[in-house]
């Protein structure tokens, strides 16, 4: 996010200056709209022998869904002088799907917005899918890492379907704040059973990572155990990573550290591994999520010259009529020296706690209030957000 003066914040309230993005599994997208004021296809005398009928068009339609995801929201903090509130916009979010065949989807969405005074656009997922049996799906292009749960079903945040105002800072995927590889670009392999007993999901994949600390090439696995069917109201899983650091990324990292971005001397290490627990409850009225995280980068893939990070998270929310009062905690903490958080500016502590209310005013529009306090930084914030979706 970023922040802008009030009257100019003003200014950029229009349908489509707000945006957010959209979890995995996604919810029902908005249906397109029928094009307005079109006019009727004249009735031609002789309809020419290869002229294709309305209905094609229409049954075209029928295959693509397209969403558009917005926030808007005010913050105070204590880390500003005198509590000084800034107004804070979100990236627009075009997100859409479509039907190529019976066994084929394609999946692109597009980001843009202001970041450091700057038009970004970013393409954070483009994808095919190819159901080649009823429990065997395979993916190429550009998608969410299969680490945890969050990443997956909360995608740059969820909009209005998060929880809470923003996503654990270990999980960020604010442009020059993502820990972790969030999104991958290669081949994914999804397999499932279902039947009598919990229902069980294995990805697999093998990728380059794309997110800002360590765009290398890696693989990985996470395993997911369902209550209720595939996709239930509980679930639990494990998955686990291994990344190849690039060397542009560990010079980028040593010349940060040399500005005095960490205390300590940076470490040659060129190796990411990461492993992770997970489990979440989406049971009305009740919606939680815990993770656990380890994410150690050594020089090898023994235990020589390393470092490593520890990290979890854990909310909860429970549903009345519309209104949803919510809490989380998390909390990490990761070892002086590292040259790929160094690069990033990371906190060596992070320990924070939230509690707020969601308000879902219908589907597509909810709005939050939500106070944190930073134990590490004991620093104060309070948030007013609306969430949207069209």
């Amino acid at each position: 996010m970023f922040t802008l003066p009030i009257p100019l914040a003003a200014a950029l309230l229009t349908p489509l200056a707000w945006a957010q993005d959209v979890g995995e599994p996604q919810p029902e997208p908005a249906e397109i709209d029928e094009l307005a004021g079109a006019e009727a296809d004249p009735e031609p005398a002789e309809p020419a022998p290869t002229a294709k009928p309305r209905g094609d068009l229409q049954a075209l339609r029928a295959k693509i869904d397209a969403s558009v995801y917005a926030d808007v929201g005010i913050v105070s903090s204590t880390a500003v002088d005198n509590f000084q509130p800034s107004f804070n916009v979100g990236m627009v979010d075009l997100f859409a799907r479509s039907q190529i065949a019976d066994s084929v989807q394609a999946l692109t969405e597009v980001m843009a917005g202001e970041v450091d005074g700057m038009l970004m656009v970013h393409v954070p997922r483009i994808f095919i899918d190819y159901r080649a049996t009823g429990w065997l799906n395979l993916r190429a292009g550009r998608y969410h890492s299969p680490l945890g749960g969050y990443t997956t079903s909360y995608p740059h945040g969820g909009g209005v379907y998060r929880l809470a105002v923003d996503r654990p800072r270990l999980l960020s995927m604010d442009h020059g704040e993502e820990m972790i590889p969030n999104h991958l670009e290669g081949l994914m392999a999804t397999a499932t059973r279902s039947g009598a007993g919990p229902a069980i999901r294995l990805d697999a994949t093998v990728a380059r990572d794309h997110h800002d600390a360590s765009p290398g090439w890696g693989s990985g696995l996470r395993l997911t155990v369902f209550q209720g069917g595939m996709g239930g109201a509980v679930e639990a899983g494990v998955s686990a990573y291994v990344n190849r650091i690039s060397a542009a990324v560990m010079d980028h990292g040593s010349m940060e550290m040399s500005h005095g971005t960490d205390d300590d001397d940076e470490l040659d290490l060129s190796w990411e591994q990461i492993a992770v627990l997970h489990v979440a409850v989406h049971r009305y009225p009740i919606e939680g999520a815990a993770e656990a995280w380890y994410i150690r980068h050594s020089d090898a893939l023994d235990l020589g010259d390393h470092t490593a990070l520890v990290g979890a998270f854990a909310q909860a929310g429970y549903t009345w009529n519309r209104y949803t009062p919510y809490g989380r905690y998390e909390y990490f903490q990761r070892d002086a020296g590292d040259p790929v958080f160094g690069a990033l500016g990371a906190p060596l502590v992070q320990n924070k706690l939230s509690a707020g209310l969601r308000t879902s005013v219908n589907e597509k529009v909810s709005i939050k209030g939500e106070y944190g306090f930073d134990l590490a930084a004991v620093e104060h914030a309070v948030t007013l957000q609306a969430d949207f979706g069209f």
